[in-house]
């Protein structure tokens, strides 16, 4: 539908019975013309197919009639925004896969340098938990398996909890640094909030494996769901909590508003 609104004219395409596009006439060098078929063109233009016929409404602003005429359009999404505007974001997205895969891929290097031991952090991480759950008055201990990488968790001489390379946190830790060097800026305050949050995102993952030892001790048949699923989101919570921090506190660099057309 095109409608004027009194003395302020303005163009609203509706397409499937919902409002699509609204547009100001006056943006128009001609300021709103009797046949805006042009402006509707430009306004319409966030596909990149063809669309069926669209019926547009225009309501006149001299006698106030309705007019209704039909149209076909071969949009192209160049015609109202430009790459220009996506630039940003496309190069937040780069700058954040090619870190964390650079990371990630550093990190495969590490982890199977050990092999078939466990890497020494998942060592430290596993003996860090275990120092947790004797605080809960259970007086456990780990033992590193010589033929396979991950580190047993053994409380009255059975292993009630195995710590692989995958729980030490290490992964998680890439992707919360790939996401703060990406979004940037490259500041002072990011000299201090990374460390912050590597402790933070350690401690949180402390906190999940002595959870699962108390798990597999009283509730073994939850093992699966709370390893897989609830802690596991708990810990990219804690992340995304950090990472909103950092934009909402720290990060300097605004996201430009988008232009009325």
């Amino acid at each position: 539908m095109i409608s004027l609104s009194g003395l302020h004219p303005e163009i609203v395409i509706r397409f499937m019975g919902k409002t699509r596009v609204s547009v100001d006439g006056y943006c128009h060098p001609k300021n709103f013309p009797a046949k805006p078929c042009g402006l509707c063109v430009s306004a319409l233009s966030v596909f990149s197919a063809p669309l069926p016929p669209l019926r547009l409404q225009r309501l006149c602003g001299k006698n106030r009639t309705l007019h209704t005429e039909t149209h076909t359009f071969q949009l192209s999404l160049n015609q109202i925004m430009s790459i220009k505007e996506f630039k940003p974001t496309i190069f937040f997205l780069l700058k954040f896969v090619g870190i964390y895969l650079v990371g990630n891929i550093l990190y495969g290097l590490y982890i199977t340098s050990y092999e078939p031991r466990p890497d020494p952090v998942t060592h430290v991480v596993t003996d860090h938990s275990a120092a947790v759950i004797r605080t809960c008055g259970f007086p456990v201990t780990i033992n590193d398996r010589g033929n396979k990488p991950t580190t047993d968790i053994t409380y009255m001489g059975k292993a009630r909890l195995s710590v692989y390379e995958g729980c030490n946190g290490l992964n998680t830790m890439i992707i919360f640094v790939a996401f703060l060097i990406a979004f940037g800026p490259i500041s002072r305050p990011l000299l201090w909030f990374i460390p912050l949050g590597l402790l933070i995102i350690h401690i949180a993952n402390l906190t999940r494996i002595a959870l699962l030892f108390f798990v597999a001790e009283y509730r073994p048949t939850a093992m699966y769901f709370t390893h897989k699923y609830l802690f596991t989101a708990v810990l990219y919570v804690v992340i995304f909590v950090l990472w909103i921090w950092w934009v909402k506190k720290f990060a300097r660099s605004k996201p430009a508003h988008g232009k009325s057309v």
